[in-house]
C-alpha cells in the first residue's frame, strides 16, 4: 500500500510539472532543467490510530499545506507549480493512515516549495542584468578614439560618473535617467572630425574668394560674362562640395584654365566672319544627313524631302550662328515628329520551312500561298522570310487575281528589305525576271509596293486590270534546275495600306497536319519539299489498305465552261459510319481541285463543304489535314504527287438538295461524284490522278465497300463511270499490280 501512494503521487506531481516546463506567460520562468528536485512524500504503515484523531491530523496538514506559502509571490509558471504540489500533497494525506505518514508528507511538500523561486527573486535578478546591460550601453556609447586629449579626458570623467550612479540606483527609472544624462553630456563633446570640419570649412572661404577675384567680367562679351559666372559657380559649387583640400585646389585650377580659356571681345571680332560660313556649311550637311528618308513610308518620305529642301534654304540665307542653330533645331523639331516606318510584325513560326529537288532541265517550282482573305487593299505586301541556304535567293514572285489576272515584281524594280539592321532599298540586280533578291543570311520582311508590280499580259483569262481587293494568291517560283541550293522559312504575309497594317496570311491556326493546306506545293510541286516551321503533331496510324488498282483518268480542255463529271459506284451500298477514304495517286505534278458529292439511294445528296477539312494520309505514313485553298467553290484540293488515302469525315459534307427525306444517313449510297471543269482558261483540265479503292470509317472498324483488287480491264468502268460531258473525260484501267 505504501509503494502505490508513493507512485500515484510522484506521479501526479510531474505530470503537472511536465505541463508547465516552457510556459511563458510574459514572465521569466526556470527551465525544466534547473527545477529543484522536488521528493513526493510517502505514507508510511503506522500502527493502528482512532479514525477521528487521524482526520483531524489530515485537516490540519491540509491546512498548513495550503497557507505555508502565498500564491501571488510567484509567477504564473512557478504558481501552477506550487497549485500542484498542493493538490498532489492533499491527495497523499487524505490517504496516509498515520501521523507519520501526514508529516512526512508535509516535511516533503515544504522542502519543494521553499525551491519555487519567487517573483521578488526573479526581479532582483533582471535588475542587476539591467544594470550590467546599461553600464555595457555607456561604455559603447563612444569611441574615445574619435576625440582630441582634452575633450577623450572629459569623457572618461562622463563614463565613470554614470557607471558609479547606475550601481548605486535602486529603479531602472532611476537608471535610464543616468544614462539619458551621460548620453546628452558625451553628445556635446566637440569631436576630432568636427574641429577639423571648422578648419576645412575656413579653407573652403578662402579659395571661393580666390575664385571671385580672378577675372573681370567687363573683359567678355555677354555669352562669356554668363559663362564666367556659371564657371564661378560651378568652382564655387565644387569647392563647397569638396571632402579634401586637393580637391578643392584642383577645382580652382580646374577653374583658372577654363576661365582663362574664355574668348574676350577682340578675338571674337576676328573670327565671326569666318565661323558663320563654316557653321552655315556644317548645318547644310547636317540638315541633308539628319535622317534617311528611306526610313519612313512613302507619304512621310515625301514630308522629309520637302523639309530638307526649305530648311537647307534657310541656312544659306542665316545672318548669324545663332539664327543658323536656331533654323537647325527647328529642321530636326519638325523631321522628328513625322512618325518613322516601324516595319511589320507578321509572325515566321508556324509557317513552312522550304527546300527543293534539283531538275535536270529548265523548269520552274512554284509554291503558291493561300490568303486568309481575297482584299489586299493598300500600297504594298510584306512577307515575312528568313534565308537559311548560306547564299542569296533570287525568287519570282507573282500574284493571282480571282479572275485568274496576274501581276509579277517588274524586272528590276525596287522593293524594300526590313531586318535587324533597319530597312533599305534594293533591288534584284538582274535584267531579266520577276525576281526579288533575298540576302544571304537576311532574316525579316520583304515589302514590295504595288507600284513595283506589273500586269503580265499573256497570262489569265481576266479583264487585264489587276483587282488588288481579290487577291487569289501569292506565288513565290523558283527555278529548280539552278537555284535548286535554295532553302528559306516563310511565315505571314502583311499588307500596307497607309499606316495600317493587315495580316492578310496568318499562321496563327496552322499546325503539322494543316499548314500545307496553306502552303501549296503548286507547279511542279515535285520539286518543292516543305516542312512545318513549328512543333510537329504526333503522326496517326494509317488504318486503311485499299487497293490502288482502278481507274486512271485526264481531261480534254473545252472552249465553253462546262463540268465534266465521274461517278464513283461501290459494291457495298451501306456506308454507315464516320466517314470514308479513297484510295489516290496524282500524276500530273501539280494540284489538283475537284468538286465532290454523294447521293444517297433515295435521291438526298451531299456536297463537301466549301472550307471543309480532310486528312491526306500519304504513304511514308505523314498524315496532313486538307481543306480548300482556292477561295471559291466546295473543292478536294489534291496535293502535287500525292500518293496515299484522302479520308472524309461526314461532318465535312453538308445536306445540300434531293427527293429523299433531307436526311443523309449514309446507309444507301448510290456514289460519289467526282465534276472536274475542263475550261481551258482555268486549267483543271491538266489534272491526271488514278481512283482505286473506297472504305468507310466505323470508330476503329473500317469496311472496304469497294475492293479493287478483283477488278479488271473489262469491269474497271462499272466502278468509275462517265457520268457528264464524256468527252473531255479520258479514262484507262490502271492496274497496281
Amino acid at each position: 500500500m505504501k509503494k502505490s501512494l508513493k507512485s500515484l503521487l510522484l506521479v501526479a506531481f510531474m505530470a503537472g510539472a511536465t505541463a508547465l516546463v516552457g510556459c511563458d506567460n510574459n514572465q521569466t520562468s526556470t527551465p525544466a532543467s534547473t527545477q529543484p528536485s522536488v521528493t513526493t512524500p510517502q505514507p508510511s504503515v503506522a500502527p493502528s490510530v482512532d479514525p477521528a484523531i487521524l482526520e483531524g491530523q489530515k485537516t490540519a496538514a491540509i491546512t498548513e499545506v495550503e497557507n505555508y506559502k502565498n500564491k501571488d509571490d510567484y509567477r504564473d509558471t512557478e504558481k501552477a507549480q506550487l497549485e500542484t504540489l498542493i493538490t498532489n500533497t492533499k491527495t497523499v494525506i487524505n490517504q496516509a493512515t498515520s501521523k507519520t505518514a501526514i508529516d512526512e508528507a508535509v516535511t516533503q511538500f515544504k522542502a519543494s516549495a521553499d525551491a519555487l523561486k519567487t517573483n521578488a527573486q526573479y526581479e532582483a535578478e533582471e535588475f542587476a542584468t539591467y544594470k550590467t546591460t546599461k553600464i555595457s550601453e555607456v561604455e559603447n556609447y563612444k569611441d574615445k578614439n574619435d576625440y582630441r586629449d582634452a575633450e577623450k579626458a572629459q569623457l572618461e570623467g562622463l563614463i565613470n560618473a554614470a557607471k558609479t550612479a547606475i550601481n548605486d540606483a535602486t529603479s531602472r527609472e532611476v537608471i535610464d535617467g543616468v544614462v539619458t544624462t551621460f548620453k546628452t553630456n558625451a553628445d556635446a563633446l566637440k569631436t576630432n572630425a568636427q574641429y577639423e570640419a571648422e578648419e576645412f570649412a575656413a579653407y573652403k572661404e578662402t579659395k571661393v574668394s580666390e575664385v571671385e577675384g580672378y577675372k573681370t567680367a567687363t573683359d567678355y562679351r555677354e555669352t562669356e560674362q554668363t559663362q564666367l559666372a556659371t564657371l564661378i559657380q560651378t568652382a564655387k559649387a565644387s569647392i563647397n562640395n569638396a571632402t579634401t583640400k586637393d580637391e578643392i585646389n584642383n577645382a580652382v585650377t580646374e577653374f583658372k584654365t577654363a576661365a582663362d580659356a574664355l574668348k574676350t571681345k577682340a578675338q571674337y571680332e576676328a573670327e565671326e566672319a569666318q565661323a558663320l560660313a563654316d557653321a552655315i556649311v556644317a548645318a547644310g550637311s547636317e540638315i541633308e544627313n539628319y535622317v534617311n528618308p528611306i526610313n519612313y513610308r512613302k507619304a512621310q518620305e515625301t514630308q522629309v524631302l520637302d523639309l530638307i529642301d526649305e530648311y537647307y534654304a534657310k541656312v544659306q540665307a542665316a545672318t548669324s550662328i545663332d539664327n543658323v542653330n536656331a533654323i537647325v533645331t527647328e529642321f530636326k523639331g519638325l523631321v522628328d515628329a513625322i512618325p518613322v516606318d516601324t516595319g511589320f510584325t507578321g509572325a515566321l513560326e508556324k509557317g513552312a520551312i522550304v527546300s527543293f529537288t534539283k531538275a535536270a532541265n529548265p523548269t520552274a517550282a512554284d509554291l503558291f500561298i493561300k490568303p486568309d482573305t481575297n482584299n489586299w487593299t493598300g500600297d504594298g505586301f510584306a512577307i515575312r522570310i528568313k534565308n537559311t541556304c548560306g547564299a542569296q535567293m533570287f525568287i519570282n514572285v507573282y500574284l493571282n487575281e480571282t479572275d485568274s489576272d496576274r501581276v509579277h515584281l517588274a524586272t528590276g524594280a525596287s522593293f524594300y528589305l526590313y531586318d535587324a539592321n533597319g530597312k533599305s532599298m534594293a533591288t534584284s540586280g538582274r535584267t531579266w525576271g520577276y525576281y526579288m533578291l533575298v540576302p544571304h543570311g537576311f532574316d525579316g520582311y520583304v515589302y514590295i509596293p504595288y507600284e513595283s508590280m506589273e500586269l503580265d499580259p499573256n497570262y489569265g483569262g481576266g479583264n487585264k486590270s489587276f483587282n488588288y481587293s481579290s487577291v487569289y494568291g501569292l506565288y513565290l517560283e523558283t527555278a529548280v534546275e539552278c537555284d535548286d541550293y535554295q532553302i528559306y522559312e516563310v511565315g505571314e504575309v502583311q499588307v500596307l495600306n497607309g499606316d495600317t497594317i493587315t495580316t492578310v496570311v496568318s499562321t496563327s491556326d496552322l499546325t503539322s497536319r494543316n499548314y500545307s493546306s496553306k502552303y501549296v506545293k503548286d507547279f511542279n510541286g515535285q520539286y518543292i519539299n516543305t516542312r512545318f516551321n513549328g512543333e510537329e503533331e504526333p503522326e496517326e496510324t494509317c488504318i486503311f489498305s485499299g487497293s490502288l488498282t482502278g481507274s486512271e483518268i485526264s481531261f480534254n480542255s473545252s472552249s465553253v465552261d462546262q463540268l465534266s463529271a465521274l461517278k464513283l459506284s461501290a459494291k457495298n451500298n451501306n456506308w454507315a459510319g464516320d466517314g470514308f477514304a479513297i484510295r489516290m495517286k496524282e500524276l500530273a505534278g501539280t494540284l489538283s481541285y475537284i468538286s465532290m458529292f454523294i447521293n444517297e439511294t433515295d435521291g438526298d445528296i451531299a456536297c463537301l463543304k466549301a472550307n471543309a477539312t480532310y486528312s491526306l494520309y500519304n504513304l511514308d505514313g505523314t498524315v496532313t489535314e486538307g481543306s480548300n485553298n482556292r477561295g471559291w467553290g466546295s473543292y478536294l484540293t489534291l496535293p502535287a504527287n500525292f500518293d496515299g488515302y484522302v479520308y472524309f469525315p461526314y461532318s465535312s459534307f453538308a445536306y445540300n438538295r434531293g427527293a429523299g427525306d433531307n436526311n443523309m444517313t449514309y446507309t444507301g449510297i448510290w456514289g460519289v461524284y467526282f465534276e472536274i471543269n475542263t475550261f481551258i482558261n482555268y486549267g483543271d483540265f491538266n489534272q491526271h490522278f488514278i481512283i482505286g479503292s473506297i472504305e468507310v470509317k466505323n470508330g476503329d472498324t473500317v469496311t472496304k465497300v469497294l475492293d479493287t483488287t478483283t477488278l479488271t480491264n473489262s469491269d474497271y468502268t462499272q466502278y468509275v463511270e462517265k457520268a457528264g460531258n464524256n468527252e473531255n473525260i479520258n479514262q484507262s484501267f490502271y492496274s497496281a499490280k
